[in-house]
């Protein structure tokens, strides 16, 4: 299991808790909240962690959640995260990934249209937007089925809550377009990420429009860093 993986679970536990009871449940959506956002900005894939018995090094995890992650390496399951997530459609989780889409809003039109399958949820709902259905909800309305159709258009591009990159990622690509890791310890992971988004960008597919935005992340980590070896980074024209 991946980190993104574990960042959805993570998440979904949330997104059930919130739907059913966001009072009684506040700390534990706080709780299970921080614990996906640790997990997605990790540098480490937690798999990794485990196997070499450190999770508890990774910030933002509690022993609780620490607990858990161990039961689902060792055996695949959680049965507190089952007990959680029951009663609720799957098909309410997809959702949670395309803006405007809290979980008491999805799950209100996936029990209302009686939605069960999370494949096809993103697709049926657009549908069901299109030919009006989703305004005729109360306390929907016209415009909130205008922003639906506009974020599940938007979503189907690429543009997601959730779109970032893990740092594993951006670390593996670094390691492709030869950044010298260890000089650029310095830098923040957003940074980090940040670059890597442009170097998958440029290596994966050449774009001129995209070298000014490379070579503005090369002027910032050059000026931010004066000490740091010319071999930080290839130019434009090698990558």
């Amino acid at each position: 299991m991946t980190n993104q993986d574990i960042v959805h679970l993570l998440k979904s536990v949330a997104a059930a808790y919130t739907i059913k009871d966001e009072k009684k449940y506040k700390f534990q959506i706080i709780a299970y909240q921080k614990a996906a956002d640790a997990v997605e900005h990790a540098s480490t894939e937690l798999k990794n962690l485990y196997e070499q018995k450190t999770l508890e090094n990774l910030s933002g995890i509690g022993p609780t959640i620490k607990s858990r992650l161990e039961e689902l390496f060792e055996t695949g399951r959680v049965q507190h995260f089952e007990e959680v997530l029951s009663g609720i459609s799957p098909a309410v989780f997809p959702l949670l990934d395309i803006p405007t889409f809290g979980p008491k809003k999805a799950y209100k039109i996936v029990t209302h249209f009686n939605l069960e399958d999370p494949k096809t949820v993103i697709e049926d709902i657009k549908k069901l937007a299109e030919v009006g259905k989703i305004a005729e909800l109360e306390s929907f309305g016209e415009k909130s089925q205008d922003d639906i159709i506009r974020a599940i258009s938007e979503y189907a591009t690429g543009t997601t809550k959730t779109n970032r990159m893990v740092l594993s990622r951006a670390f593996s690509l670094a390691t492709v377009t030869d950044i010298d890791l260890p000089s650029i310890s310095f830098l923040s992971s957003p940074f980090i990420a940040s670059l890597a988004s442009v170097l998958d960008s440029i290596s994966t597919k050449p774009n001129p429009r995209l070298l000014p935005v490379s070579l503005s992340v090369m002027t910032f980590a050059d000026e931010t860093a004066p000490n740091c070896p010319n071999k930080f980074f290839k130019s434009s024209s090698e990558v």
